[in-house]
């Protein structure tokens, strides 16, 4: 692809200045002065970063523009937007339908776009001209500063750029011009952006740095009670970054998130439970599973709803519309629980439960405290749990057969998830291309576990709604009569899946995922 844009920077103000002036003299130019405002967006977990693009909004002469940069792509894409639509901007399903927006859902997908940083750069639109007084080459050189969307605090500049952009015909002179900034002047190519530069300004953090797993790097010989705490303190952060969206339902994702991080954490007690003084960690595993427990209700809804429509998406149009009362209840119970939910995680109980387990986090026993296990080193200890684990994963699925109940596979899938997060926990003690072997293996059996035990739950919660149905002021019995069709399409997904263990579960327990796993996860012993 040919270049036809370059930017260049500069140390400050004054030697923009300079550069604009050495132009002149060797260029005939057309100056005008140029305003630029933008508001960028991107989600929580940075989805429209790690695609290396840009989403921002900006105002027009015709109206406000939502306009969406990729990399690769010579033109940034554009939605007009009315004035009234800046108040609806957050899911893509709140943009007026269109190609732009299809296309935004499937990277954004149930996330919320959030406000990151608001810029505005004053500077000068510079026009280079020929001998016919025809424009070849346009620059841009301002001056850009940043600041927290809405916010009334002074803007915080970044720096000056200069941007030169070729024109379709004259690539010599493009070049030609290009040569000169950074041969002649002496001037460094930006390899930033603004976005970038004021991604922390928001309140999300850098650009890019908020992962939901943990990745905290490990040494094998540091003492396991040590490298575990260096875990959890990485999941706690976790849960700290999550609570204020969870609180204010900001997206689904951002409860996912804090639950994940919460299981993950109890999950790590559990494993790791002879590392630790019973009396100081008892306490907190039990508040832990409280928390557990309080945010269960409001995620059952949150992906109840989700999955309602491709649940549906077989039934003719006429049923789904029969069904607008359930999906208006399940946005009630929705609702009623996350208010529960955030009162209790506003709560006096929550605030001690954090300030008590960053207390023993930052503070480990004394050294006669410990027990034995904890002086172990961790890569000997974590290979043993994943070896226990996953032992316990092939007995439990091997006894399961055709007739076994519902009951045995959930057990399962709830021994395939504590495996799952002792390879996640430790993941940096091995290689990542050795880890993510075993790590896909098993994610192809918990699919089918997790898909399994998702159909029964949604199943027995419609037959559960089907008497309040009956009694809602209108379309009621409607409703429960196309509910019949829903759940008929449940129990045929929830067979289907049933039919697949065997298979999935024979992957995952092969001869050669099994010495895989023998081989990787050196036996430290039985406990």
């Amino acid at each position: 692809m040919v270049q036809t844009e370059v930017a260049f920077t500069v140390a400050d103000e004054a030697g923009l200045d300079r550069v604009v002036e050495a132009l002149g003299d060797r260029y005939a130019l057309e100056s005008e002065k140029a305003v630029r405002q933008r508001t960028y967006f991107d989600t929580f977990d940075w989805r429209l970063w790690r695609r290396k693009s840009r989403l921002w909004l900006q105002p027009s002469a015709s109206g406000p523009q939502l306009r969406w940069q990729s990399e690769g792509r010579a033109r940034a894409e554009r939605l007009d937007l009315r004035s009234d639509d800046l108040q609806t901007i957050g899911f893509a399903a709140d943009l007026p339908a269109s190609p732009f927006r299809q296309k935004l859902a499937s990277v954004i997908t149930m996330r919320r776009l959030l406000p990151i940083v608001e810029v505005k750069a004053e500077g000068r639109l510079l026009r280079v001209l020929d001998r016919r007084r025809k424009t070849v080459v346009r620059l841009v050189a301002e001056v850009p500063a940043a600041r927290a969307p809405g916010s009334r605090q002074r803007r915080r500049p970044l720096a000056p750029i200069l941007i030169v952009r070729g024109v379709r015909g004259y690539p010599d002179d493009f070049r030609k011009l290009v040569r000169f900034l950074g041969k002649e002047l002496g001037l460094e190519e930006w390899d930033a952006d603004e976005f970038e530069a004021g991604s922390a300004l928001g309140g999300f953090g850098r650009a890019g740095e908020y992962t939901s797993k943990p990745n905290v790097p490990l040494d094998v010989a540091t003492p396991a009670d040590e490298a575990v705490r260096q875990v959890l303190r990485a999941l706690l952060g976790a849960i700290e970054k999550n609570h204020a969206g969870t609180v204010a339902d900001l997206d689904s994702e951002f409860l996912h998130d804090f639950r994940v991080a919460v299981r993950r954490t109890r999950s790590a007690l559990s494993l790791t439970r002879k590392l630790w003084p019973e009396a100081r960690i008892e306490p907190l595993r039990r508040e832990f599973s409280w928390l557990g427990k309080l945010t269960g209700p409001t995620r059952d809804l949150d992906v109840y709803l989700l999955e309602l429509p491709g649940s549906t998406a077989k039934l003719a149009e006429s049923v789904r519309r029969d069904l607008e009362p359930l999906r208006e209840l399940l946005e009630a119970r929705q609702q009623g629980a996350q208010r529960r939910m955030a009162t209790e995680l506003e709560s006096a109980r929550y605030r001690e439960l954090i300030e008590a387990w960053r207390a023993f986090l930052e503070h480990p026993p004394a050294d006669e405290e410990r027990p034995e296990a904890a002086r172990e080193p961790i890569g000997t200890v974590a290979s043993r749990l994943i070896r226990k684990a996953h032992r316990k994963v092939l007995k439990r699925g091997r006894k399961i057969s055709d007739d076994s109940p519902p009951e045995d596979l959930h057990r399962l899938r709830i021994d395939c998830k504590k495996l799952r997060y002792a390879l996640e926990l430790f993941r940096t003690l091995y290689p990542p291309e050795e880890i993510d072997r075993p790590v896909r293996a098993l994610k192809r059996l918990q699919d089918n576990l997790g898909a399994f035990n998702d159909y029964g739950i949604q199943k027995r919660m419609l037959v559960g709604l089907a008497e309040e149905l009956i009694d809602a002021d209108s379309g009621g019995t409607t409703a429960v009569m196309a509910l019949g069709r829903l759940v008929g399409e449940l129990e045929q997904g929830e067979a289907r899946e049933r039919s697949r263990f065997a298979e999935a579960f024979g992957k995952f327990s092969s001869a050669k995922t099994v010495e895989r796993f023998r081989v990787m996860f050196v036996d430290g012993g039985s406990e």
